[in-house]
Formats: structure tokens, sequence, C-alpha cells
């Protein structure tokens, strides 16, 4: 049993459909007698690692618990591999983005707290590009420039999304991208080329049906739809799954890859934009972090 418990709290995540209190009180309910709950909170905007760190370092502790969105996960994880942290990790949903957590079972809170009641873990693999972790999907032109313009952007919501994407598919080109795998170069075109190690986003679409975190493996997908109709056709296919029976679609599962940035495509890293990236050499820590995952077993849980 976990008897030290750490509770990571970023407040300044997207997620405000719950109030911290009942978060906290969540957590405490979910909690065996004996164990005990420290919570550190995230509340500075520019909040360096030192202090991060500083509790890290404090107690072995069994378990920690990061509540926030996938930028906040990554954040603790690249500690975690820069110092050879090797606590257990569970995820609490309470970011705008959750794709980890949805990949994890986890994108519903209620579920999450459940989970925490009996955890199940995996040996999750995690990803190093050009020195960056990246634990769940990054990615070179479409998705990277319409995760820009939702930075830049002063509304939220699935309906600026959706504006967005439609906006970004007009205004985007495809790129030209030369890949170095097994030592063989290939050079491909494509609207979106993508670095997978998870399989969904937060909203659900299955973006690489194959993925899987723990398998030492990662997915470069290269889609290139020309058209209204593909894209359409595309869109459809991530909700079902099939992804892969796409024509506009083409897939590698790697261990290691070199890509250049022929035509300087705007990319981003787990939702986090990176400018000017004209190359990256993605390798593949396997197995680094042991992470809480919705078991089989616990499939079709829900809140009491």
């Amino acid at each position: 049993m976990s008897n030290t418990i750490l509770f990571i709290y970023n407040t300044r995540s997207g997620n405000h459909n719950y109030q911290e209190n009942d978060i906290l009180q969540k957590i405490n309910d979910s909690l065996q007698p004996g164990q005990r709950l420290t919570v550190h909170k995230l509340e500075k905007k520019k909040e360096g690692n030192e202090e991060l760190q500083i509790i890290l370092n404090k107690e072995n502790w069994d378990l920690v618990i990061v509540g926030g969105g996938d930028g906040t996960i990554r954040r603790l994880v690249a500690l975690m591999v820069k110092y050879d942290f090797y606590f257990p990790l569970a995820v609490l949903p309470l970011g705008s983005a959750n794709g980890l957590a949805t990949c994890l079972g986890v994108g519903d809170l209620d579920v999450a707290i459940e989970v925490l009641k009996r955890p199940s873990y995996i040996d999750m693999d995690v990803l190093n590009i050009n020195d960056h972790i990246s634990l769940h999907l990054s990615d070179f032109g479409f998705n990277a420039g319409l995760v820009k313009k939702f930075d830049e952007s002063d509304t939220r919501g699935m309906m600026s999304y959706f504006k967005g994407s439609l906006s970004e598919f007009f205004d985007n080109k495809a790129s030209k991208f030369m890949m170095t795998i097994d030592g063989k170069d290939i050079e491909i075109e494509a609207r979106m080329l993508l670095i997978a190690n998870g399989k969904m986003y937060g909203t659900g679409a299955i973006i690489n049906p194959t993925g899987k975190l723990d398998d030492g493996k990662f997915e470069i997908i290269a889609f290139n739809p020309t058209g209204i109709n593909e894209l359409l056709n595309l869109s459809l296919n991530l909700f079902k799954g099939a992804i892969d029976e796409d024509p506009q679609v083409r897939t590698w599962k790697v261990d290691k890859v070199k890509i250049k940035n022929l035509e300087g495509a705007q990319f981003q890293i787990d939702g986090d934009v990176e400018e000017d990236v004209r190359e990256v050499n993605v390798t593949i820590l396997q197995n680094r972090i042991k992470i809480s995952v919705l078991s089989l077993s616990q499939e079709g849980v829900t809140a009491d």
C-alpha cells in the first residue's frame, strides 16, 4: 500500500469544472487508513522547477499524483528523467487538454479517483525529442499550426476549435520532410507528420490505432488529405479508429528516427509550440515511468 502520497496540483490548469476543495475532498476520500497526503500547488504562472525538485526530494514518495493537463504531466516527468526519480505516478485530468489521461483510461476525473483506490500500473515509454520529453503526441504541420493559433486566441471551446481547424486547413499547405529510419532516407510530403507515443487525443479521436504506451516503440504517421472531402473522411476515420485504412495516411513503427523539416513547418510537443525547429532526433526511453491506468478489470467503473 502507498503510505506517503504527494499531490502536485496545477491550480492554473484549464479545467474549471471542479472547485479546489472538491478535488482535495475526492482525493482524501480515496485514501486508505495509514496513508498520508501532502499537497504542493503550482500557482505561479512562471514558477521555476527548483521548488518542485525540492518537494520531490523531500521524501521517498510511495505515489505522486499529478493534477493538471498534458503540459503539467510533461513538466513533472521531465524532472523525474533529469534527476533520476522513479516514483509511481497517477494522473488526475484537470487540464484543458487531457490527451495522456485519456490514453491511460482516466480522462474522467471521477474514474481517475476510483482508479486511485485500486491502482493498476504500466511501465510507460518516454520519448526524447532533441532533449525535450514527449509523452503523448507531437507533430509538424496542421495540428501544430492549430495549437499555435489556439494559444494566441482569446476564445476557447469546441466551436472555437472547429473554426480554427477549418481556417488552419485552408491556410496549411503540405510540407516536405526527410526521415531517416534504419539507415534509410525517406522523403515525404504531408500536411501533418505525427510522432506518436499515445493512441488518441483528449477528444477520443483515435489518431494512432496501433499505438501502445509501453511497447518500446513509437509511430511516425504522415497525413496528407488533399481536399475537403478527404479531410472529412479522415475525420470520420479518426473517430472510428480506422485511419490505418485511409489512403491518405502512412505509418512507420520505430524506436528512433531523424526528421528534417525541409520547409519550416510549425512543430509542437504535447501541446507546447516549439519555434523554428528544422530537424529533430527522436529516441525512446523504454518503460521509464510507472504510471497508473484503468485496467481491464476496472473498465466500466464509474463514480460511486
